[in-house]
């Protein structure tokens, strides 16, 4: 069974995913004032709700009670300073008020459930489990609410939220659909008291489906990798997150330095001075290079005025030899000349780059290709500065 926060996870790094939910290695976690507050938030919103729908609408002093009790019970024996832990409830306390001012009397929906969980089912037959906050009807349209306690608004190229409301809505849509002729979705930022409205038109929802049973697909072809014995089936994803993972002491991108090094000929402070006169080398190659380009560059010019076809130096001499090089511009239009002319088969090639991309991706299973693309492993080093 899949959710969302596992694919957001294996987008974010496939091992990570793998240490997560294959391996079930379970990291100590810290509990922060944000995850309590969340919590609190949470637990109080799903408290007025469950009143509202009864039709027992609660006071705005009885809900910000009830909040203070969830807080302080989820807050109690915990080394927080007095004073942070004022300021972060002082701070919900005004998130809300807020929310309950600008939704009361309640009385322009209903409310279904709070707190809901449900699984569905993908077009793969993949089940796929979901968590609504709170799903009300406005006469025929069925609304998703889903509350984000984040400091930050999700920059307009970040749709992994709205992407999560739509996938939500399709699976809820299998449960309710034939009750409702609508779906709308809503992001509601209680630190900003703002309500973003999702698209969850058919297209939209064609989409997100298609894209996330694609993901749940390439994650199932590596698993597969994995059982029959390829370690290196879920790979490292390098990014900015890497400082915030809890796995970095066996991450193999960081554990030689952050973890414990047995069984070494060289010892680890060997290697370091390796890894350092290895990369030096390799800036020094770089610059080289540059250098090297730059006195092309003068003696290409030198001998094109000169009509000179070879330069001499006392102890090396070169002989320049130019050719014609090509770059396509309109790539469909050369194939309509091409095959106009009967030329294009001639003129096609089979992408190795694009082939290796089909396999690792599990769109064509290797032993269909076999004797025809053979298997290899390339080693290539990356140098750069330590962080």
């Amino acid at each position: 069974m899949y959710s969302f926060s596992q694919v957001q996870t294996y987008l974010k790094c496939p091992l990570q995913y793998k240490y997560k939910y294959i391996d079930e290695i379970i990291p100590p976690r810290e509990e922060s004032l944000e995850l309590i507050l969340g919590k609190s938030v949470h637990q109080t919103l799903e408290f007025l709700y469950q009143q509202v729908s009864i039709f027992q609408v609660p006071g705005l002093d009885t809900v910000v009670k009830e909040f203070d009790q969830k807080f302080n019970s989820l807050v109690a024996n915990t080394s927080f300073e007095d004073d942070k832990i004022w300021i972060f409830k002082n701070r919900w306390r005004i998130y809300i008020t807020n929310h309950y001012q600008r939704n009361h009397p309640f009385e322009w929906f209903k409310v279904l459930s709070t707190e809901e969980f449900f699984n569905f089912k993908l077009p793969n037959a993949h089940t796929f489990r979901g968590y609504i906050d709170r799903l009300d009807k406005n006469g025929n349209t069925l609304i998703i609410n889903d509350y984000k306690t984040n400091k930050s608004l999700p920059t307009d190229e970040d749709q992994m939220y709205d992407e999560q409301i739509i996938l939500y809505s399709y699976g809820i849509l299998q449960k309710y659909g034939e009750q409702f002729d609508k779906v709308v979705g809503k992001l509601e930022y209680l630190h900003f008291d703002y309500i973003k409205e999702v698209d969850v038109s058919p297209n939209a929802l064609e989409q997100v489906v298609k894209k996330y049973t694609d993901i749940v697909d390439e994650i199932e072809h590596k698993k597969t990798l994995f059982r029959q014995g390829d370690e290196n089936a879920f790979e490292p994803k390098e990014s900015s997150l890497c400082r915030f993972c809890p796995y970095k002491e066996i991450c193999p991108l960081f554990a030689h330095w952050m973890g414990k090094v047995s069984g070494e000929e060289l010892g680890k402070e060997s290697i370091a001075a390796i890894v350092d006169e290895y990369v030096a080398n390799a800036n020094k190659i770089k610059e080289l290079k540059n250098h090297n380009d730059q006195l092309k560059k003068i003696l290409v010019e030198y001998a094109s005025k000169n009509k000179f076809l070879r330069l001499f130096g006392k102890q090396y001499q070169i002989k320049i030899h130019t050719r014609k090089d090509f770059k396509i511009v309109d790539k469909d239009w050369l194939k309509s000349v091409l095959e106009k002319l009967d030329l294009l088969s001639e003129a096609l090639e089979i992408d190795r780059y694009k082939v290796a991309k089909m396999i690792k991706s599990g769109k064509v299973d290797l032993k269909l290709l076999k004797d025809i693309v053979e298997e290899s492993e390339v080693v290539t080093l990356r140098g750069g500065e330590r962080e």
